[in-house]
């Protein structure tokens, strides 16, 4: 698991890259809509782009789309540490109380099996 680093306050619009260890670098774009009151993220790299996927807690983003994934793995939002954490629909949650992370695919099988979806 490798968190990736995220600070809200630089700007409601973010797009930037991360090495994803011994694999490729992605491209993220992480979107702040007022109206829905959360985060939006695109991603990308040289083999494609999958995008517009709203952030929710702890359920692997790109999941519904693993044949058309650019990346190996996933990405998942989860607490930065244990007890209350400030809801994700809150601006400054994501970065704050709440850690986006890429999950290696043993690690997500490792999630499907707990979550009774592999």
């Amino acid at each position: 698991m490798l968190e990736i680093p995220f600070n809200p306050s630089i700007s409601a619009d973010q797009k930037f890259q991360v090495l994803i260890p011994e694999q490729m670098v992605i491209t993220l774009r992480l979107l702040w809509n007022g109206r829905a009151s959360a985060w939006f993220m695109t991603v990308s790299s040289d083999s494609g782009e999958l995008g517009q996927f709203r952030l929710v807690e702890r359920f692997p983003i790109l999941r519904e789309h693993k044949a058309l994934s650019p990346i190996k793995g996933d990405i998942i939002v989860l607490p930065l540490s244990e007890g209350q954490c400030n809801p994700l629909s809150e601006y400054s949650a994501l970065g704050d109380s709440w850690g986006l992370f890429w999950i290696s695919p043993e690690e997500l099988a490792e999630w499907e099996a707990a979550n009774a979806l592999g």
